[in-house]
């Protein structure tokens, strides 16, 4: 959908994708803040993205549980690097998005830079920012 102009339309462009080639995966670096699992599930429930959380383990359950979400149907890779991780799962082609949750971009544009093979940099997914973003409805 092109010249999207509002929240509806970017909505629309999204279901649009979904129903034609699926959900994105989405890794979910070590959240930090209720918003970031509540944002995510709300992702997976609407059949957006199929998620994959990246942090320490017990921390992304507790955190999980703390928010009202049980986030043990999803995918959790247990690491005390996240943005490694994360970039190790792009470049396989593991990932389509990146969310930053808990780890700031700046540490993620590090683990990129850290990759030995420049040709891979060019086919990383998106890194998504996670911003408030208040009174927005579907």
């Amino acid at each position: 959908m092109s010249n999207m102009r509002t929240f509806k339309e970017l909505l629309a462009g999204a279901k649009e994708k979904v129903k034609s080639s699926g959900p994105m995966r989405m890794a979910i670096l070590a959240p930090s803040r209720s918003e970031h699992i509540e944002a995510a599930m709300k992702a997976i429930s609407e059949g957006y993205i199929k998620s994959i959380f990246i942090g320490r383990k017990n921390d992304l359950i507790r955190l999980g549980s703390d928010s009202g979400f049980d986030i043990g149907g999803s995918e959790i890779v247990d690491s005390a690097k996240p943005a490694e991780e994360a970039i190790s799962l792009a470049t396989n082609g593991k990932i389509d998005l990146i969310l930053n949750g808990g780890i700031p971009v700046r540490e993620i544009a590090q683990a990129i830079g850290k990759k030995e093979d420049l040709s891979l940099r060019a086919e990383l997914p998106p890194i998504l920012r996670y911003l408030s973003l208040p009174n927005i409805t579907s």
